[in-house]
């Protein structure tokens, strides 16, 4: 890889990225820059990552992609101050439910490639969901390197840009039902006598070695589920208290008002 990235938002989910570019021999430190309103945050990366810190204009002007992970609702007034320095950039965002039209009305340019991508936190382990649709600018190289920039954190799959709002209430906000659940099933580990600790980890194994036969067997969780479920046993009994206060509906539920709070930030 021979392009430079630029990174406006050095937060958690830019960190990510460039742990995953780095630790894939992707991209080497060089090919990297970063501006953030932060001089603490700029400095972090720099120590950890030897990302040299540089102002918006630095970054826009020295990269030939731009990453932008900043926040929703200050995305307007980054493009305002970035839009005279663009011409010519691959732009790649990782905001959540902002469209790509956006963009070009921010920038006032209808003739750049613009990339909008969705990962999840799993980024910080290489794990994440990724998805990730362009406009009609964006060619089939730039849309492929851009592709293996975000297989470097996790896997990624090409949708719509009509999906992504959708993506965004699913594997964007996913993690965070995950970590709820987990910590339910911890709390309800110690309920029942075990200490905190050996909750921790059996819950966390548990969920491991669930993954692994979803994965490894390819079949449908309804189909591992009643293979665990033995006729008038412990699991059918505690399954039964699950689908009476409508857990599943519960999580269909969740989504919906992820999907809907997506497309509000959009509007």
């Amino acid at each position: 890889m021979t392009r430079k990235i630029g990174f406006v938002g050095g937060g958690q989910m830019a960190e990510a990225i460039i742990k995953g570019l780095l630790q894939s021999h992707t991209a080497t430190p060089d090919m990297l820059g970063v501006f953030d309103t932060l001089e603490s945050r700029q400095s972090y990366l720099q120590q950890n990552y030897q990302i040299i810190p540089m102002s918006m204009q630095e970054v826009v002007e020295r990269s030939d992609v731009l990453l932008l992970g900043v926040k929703p609702q200050v995305m307007g007034s980054v493009l305002e101050h970035m839009k005279e320095f663009v011409a010519g950039h691959l732009i790649v965002t990782i905001a959540a439910g902002l469209p790509i039209s956006f963009y070009e009305h921010g920038l006032a340019r209808y003739d750049l490639g613009i990339i909008r991508v969705m990962p999840n936190v799993a980024a910080l382990v290489q794990q994440s969901a990724t998805a990730i649709c362009r406009n009609s600018h964006v060619s089939d190289n730039d849309f492929s390197f851009v592709k293996t920039l975000f297989d470097a954190i996790g896997i990624t799959i090409q949708l719509g840009e009509s999906q992504m709002d959708a993506v965004t209430a699913l594997s964007g906000s996913g993690p965070a039902y995950v970590f709820c659940f987990v910590s339910g099933l911890i709390d309800a580990g110690v309920k029942v006598g075990l200490s905190r600790d050996d909750s921790k980890k059996l819950v966390i194994q548990t969920i491991k070695g669930s993954i692994s036969m979803l994965e490894e067997r390819d079949v449908h969780p309804a189909i591992l589920k009643d293979q665990v479920t033995s006729p008038a046993g412990t699991t059918a009994s505690g399954l039964h208290v699950l689908d009476l206060n409508g857990f599943s509906g519960l999580l269909i539920s969740a989504v919906e008002n992820a999907f809907q709070r997506a497309k509000e930030l959009g509007e």
